[in-house]
Order: structure tokens, then C-alpha cells, then sequence
């Protein structure tokens, strides 16, 4: 059977259509990390990159209304003189992708190539986080997310002896996640 590859931001789906190629590029991307195989791993993840960086230029107000059921409907990007409308599922999809990338990156050693896309990562989702007009699951999910990817950098820093970096992101990552856990009580069973 054909293997689903799960979002690895925590309670965040993307609603992004892949395409069969780009799906196809992200099962083998994620069979090579599975098996160690970074550098073959990372060749799948950049293919999925370039083309997701191709395709933002292709994004106009008018044309690309994102079907999702989010709390914000899109984000803005300003560019030298245009205003780009990016779809929530467009920037979602990015940001996880740019954290995979960022993440093998690590594994393989390169600890200061690894930072630029999960910074990149960070300050998509933390858009979204900042931004939701409502209170709820969207803007939880958003949190984790942005937590999780902090946590990432954090792990880069220790690894480089950097200790009073990786503490502050940490520390960034603890707050986010304190902020989302009291914006709703906890289930009681």
C-alpha cells in the first residue's frame, strides 16, 4: 500500500496540494532520512524546495483563495514593491518543509547552514501565531509549531557550545507553549 507521510509540526495539517511528483519527492526524502542517508534525503527535500520558492511568485489575491477553515486567510509578504497574498496551506507547507530541511541539515553536521531555514521557518509560523483573529485550535497549533522549530535552533546551539543561545530559544519555546496551554483548561476526564 502507499504510505501517508504525516506532518511533522504537532495538531498542524497542511491543507497544500501536492502534486504526485512532489509527494513522490517527500516519500523518498523521508525513506533516505528513515535510513541515514542525509545527503540523499536532503537532495529530495531542496527539489520540493526550489519548486515551492518557484511557485510563491504564481500567488495573487484574486486568483488563490485558500480553502481552509483557518482563523487567518492569508499572510502577507512584502517584497521590493508588491504585496504577495500567500495562502495559509502555501505557508504551512513551507514552514515544514523548510524544518526538515533545517533538521537534516543538523543531523549531517552542518550546524551553521542548518539555522537560515529553520529561522525562515520560525518567522512564517510565528506570522500565523501572532496573527490568528480568534482563539482555538488554529492558533494552539500554530504555537506548537513555532515551539517545536525553537526547539530545533536550541538543539543547533547546543550542539555548537552555544549555550546561552540554545537557552534562549529555549526558553522563547517554553513560553509560546505556556501561553497556548493557558489559552484553554486541559480535558478532565
Amino acid at each position: 500500500g502507499k504510505s501517508t507521510i504525516p506532518h511533522p509540526i504537532p495538531n498542524l495539517t497542511s491543507t497544500y496540494n501536492r502534486s504526485p511528483q512532489q509527494s513522490l519527492w517527500i516519500e523518498n526524502a523521508t525513506q533516505y532520512e528513515e535510513k541515514g542517508n542525509y545527503a540523499k534525503a536532503l537532495y529530495y527535500y531542496d527539489l520540493y524546495l526550489a519548486q515551492l520558492r518557484e511557485s510563491r511568485t504564481t500567488f495573487h489575491p484574486p486568483h488563490n483563495k485558500p480553502v481552509s477553515s483557518d482563523c487567518v486567510a492569508k499572510m502577507t509578504e512584502t517584497t521590493e514593491h508588491t504585496k504577495i497574498q500567500i495562502p495559509i496551506s502555501y505557508a504551512i507547507e513551507m514552514a515544514w518543509l523548510l524544518h526538515k530541511v533545517g533538521t537534516v541539515r543538523w543531523k549531517t553536521g552542518e550546524y551553521t547552514t542548518s539555522l537560515s531555514p529553520l529561522l525562515e521557518a520560525t518567522a512564517s509560523l510565528r506570522h500565523l501565531y501572532v496573527n490568528a483573529s480568534c482563539e482555538g485550535e488554529n492558533r494552539k497549533s500554530y504555537g506548537v509549531g513555532v515551539a517545536d522549530i525553537l526547539n530545533s535552533i536550541g538543539r543547533i546551539y547546543v550542539s555548537r557550545g552555544e549555550c546561552e543561545q540554545a537557552r534562549m530559544f529555549f526558553e522563547e519555546s517554553y513560553d509560546i507553549l505556556k501561553d497556548v496551554c493557558a489559552q484553554s483548561p486541559p480535558d478532565v476526564v
